[in-house]
């Protein structure tokens, strides 16, 4: 931001390398950066006068440095050991792990196995890099993000989870078929397809922001998880429309900002926008300590 210390104003989450064998996601956050920090043209300047942009390009370190330097078999979960019954892969998924719907649910891709690659962990959010996003969450109120995993060419739409009903309008469908017009590219003629899910899945990141902040929360599936520079430079080039929509968006509108506050001190009150019905008991509220909520119309 142009005023990093001003924390009134909305901020959009960019984080990458939840699973750091795929392997090409963080160079997306970095681009993001050079992008937000070398650019001089008017609409950056603008995005970062009316915003603030928090990014992440490791969101799994210690899963990274065993991908890295020790071994490429494991490059999806964390390495807190759990029990003895893991053997080498240790760790949890942490995109399996965040509290919206975590439950037993078991199928290829969700697991109560320690010693799977899909293990979701102990309990909700029990993981120490599940945690640090939810605090920063907490403190942020992201009023979009967007998660970068790889390599189907999907960028999902929360809700992701099957049976979970999403507000009517969609804010987060509408925004994405408004983003879907300003990424034509098609990758080895495979462009973006918006989709609700690859496959069904409980716990993850980007449906936790949306429900407990109403965080407009994208993931991600970039096109080649470790491909060669020149296709790694194509694929981060026409991504850019991503996250630099969300941003052009918030600028342009429609967008809100309520700000509630009562004998001069901010108000942590619950928001509802009475032309949107919630079915999954969303309750947004004021941010307790400026009092003020961002969104999206």
């Amino acid at each position: 931001a142009d005023r990093p210390a001003d924390r009134k104003r909305p901020a959009i989450l960019l984080a990458s390398a939840f699973h750091p064998w795929e392997v090409s996601t963080p160079e997306f956050v970095f681009d993001a950066a050079l992008q937000l920090l070398t650019a001089t043209d008017p609409s950056t300047r603008n995005w970062l006068k009316e915003l603030a942009f928090v990014l992440i390009p490791f969101t799994n370190p210690d899963g990274s440095h065993t991908f890295w330097h020790e071994s490429n078999r494991f490059g999806r979960k964390n390495r807190r050991r759990i029990g003895r019954s893991q053997g080498q892969n240790i760790g949890v998924d942490l995109n399996r792990n965040f509290p919206f719907r975590w439950s037993p649910y078991t199928n290829l891709y969700n697991s109560n196995e320690p010693s799977s690659t899909f293990y979701r962990g102990t309990s909700p959010g029990s993981e120490p890099e599940t945690k640090a996003i939810m605090r920063l969450a907490q403190r942020e109120r992201f009023v979009s993000s967007v998660s970068y995993h790889a390599a189907a060419t999907r960028i999902l739409v929360p809700y992701t989870i099957d049976g979970v009903k999403n507000p009517k309008p969609s804010t987060a469908w509408i925004v994405a078929r408004e983003m879907e017009k300003k990424l034509p590219h098609a990758f080895g003629r495979k462009p973006y397809k918006f989709v609700r899910n690859l496959y069904p899945v409980t716990g993850t990141d980007q449906d936790w922001h949306y429900f407990t902040y109403g965080t407009l929360a994208y993931l991600v599936e970039v096109p080649w998880s470790n491909p060669p520079p020149e296709r790694l430079r194509e694929s981060v080039i026409h991504s850019r429309p991503i996250w630099q929509h969300l941003a052009e968006r918030w600028v342009a509108g429609p967008s809100l900002t309520v700000s509630v506050r009562r004998a001069g001190r901010p108000l942590n009150a619950r928001i509802m926008i009475k032309e949107i019905k919630h079915f999954e008991g969303e309750r947004q509220r004021t941010h307790p300590q400026t009092g003020q909520y961002h969104t999206y119309l």
